[in-house]
């Protein structure tokens, strides 16, 4: 389903360049308050924390051809070191959830292994491979680093007002996703739907940033990208959880049934994510 409207969306009557140190600024303070808050519902704020940085690199992606070469490569670099120290948690909170999902569709043997599954993930988690002290210290860490990125990329927009139309670097964007599914298609990689995947949802990040009040035809486009997005998400999940399941429950009997499971539904939501993908044009 599409998002409410985003708070970063930039407005008519505003300057590019005030809109983008305005999102950014949001962000920043987004990312100083979840990280000094008490170590209450972490899950959420990891999940906060990561998105905040998505936006933020598809607004650096915006800029860029306002930001010196040197300096866009590090920002870039630091926002996804920002990244990086919640990925460990990400990666098993987004596969014992979508273990727990998948039981909801199976039935017979490997439901019962899917269940099994994921109880024993939800150990690994409880077993102290990430405690709430370690996962509260990583988010902190993070915001630290996305701090210092944001500031980083403000300094280097600060005074420019040569700023590329919005219009020209939404096309880009459009273009680079198509070139994505095009390749994912004709491959049929995880690599390459992973990869799709970043380029829609950063499409739709910079969707919702060029307008406030989308009219009928955008607010489609943008409803479908998030549907699109939304599909190749579940995709990447499924993979994340079956190298999980190889990676820390190898010598399980379950194992080879989850396994099994998830590579059927990959071929499904990959079959899902292309005819999605066939209805969504430019100036729809």
């Amino acid at each position: 389903m599409a998002k409410d409207r985003s708070p970063d969306a930039f407005q008519p009557d505003e300057e590019v360049s005030h809109a983008f140190v305005r999102a950014l600024d949001r962000m920043s303070v987004e990312g100083r308050r979840l990280a000094e808050a008490s170590p209450g519902p972490l899950q959420e704020a990891i999940h906060v924390q990561r998105l905040l940085i998505k936006r933020s690199r598809a607004l650096l992606w915006l800029a860029r051809p306002v930001v010196a070469p040197g300096i866009f490569e590090e920002s870039r670099a630091n926002l996804r070191a920002a990244a990086r120290l919640l990925a460990a948690h990400r990666d098993v909170t987004a596969t014992r959830l979508t273990l727990e999902k998948l039981k909801r569709k199976t039935s017979g043997r490997r439901r019962k292994a899917l269940a099994h599954a994921a109880r024993m993930m939800s150990r690994v988690a409880e077993a102290g491979e990430f405690p709430d002290k370690e996962r509260h210290l990583r988010l902190r860490e993070s915001a630290g680093v996305f701090g210092g990125a944001v500031k980083e990329i403000k300094g280097a927009v600060a005074g420019r007002e040569a700023w590329p139309p919005l219009a020209g670097r939404l096309e880009k964007a459009f273009r680079t996703m198509s070139r994505a599914g095009k390749k994912a298609t004709a491959t049929a990689r995880a690599e390459e739907f992973h990869q799709w995947r970043k380029k829609a949802k950063r499409l739709l990040y910079l969707l919702e940033f060029a307008g406030a009040e989308p009219k009928r035809r955008k607010a489609r486009l943008i409803k479908k990208v998030d549907k699109l997005q939304a599909k190749l998400g579940d995709y990447h999940d499924c993979v994340v959880a079956g190298e999980s399941l190889r990676t820390k429950l190898p010598d399980e009997p379950v194992t080879r049934a989850a396994l099994a499971r998830l590579k059927k539904r990959e071929a499904q939501l990959g079959k899902r994510a292309r005819k999605i993908a066939r209805r969504i044009k430019p100036d729809a």
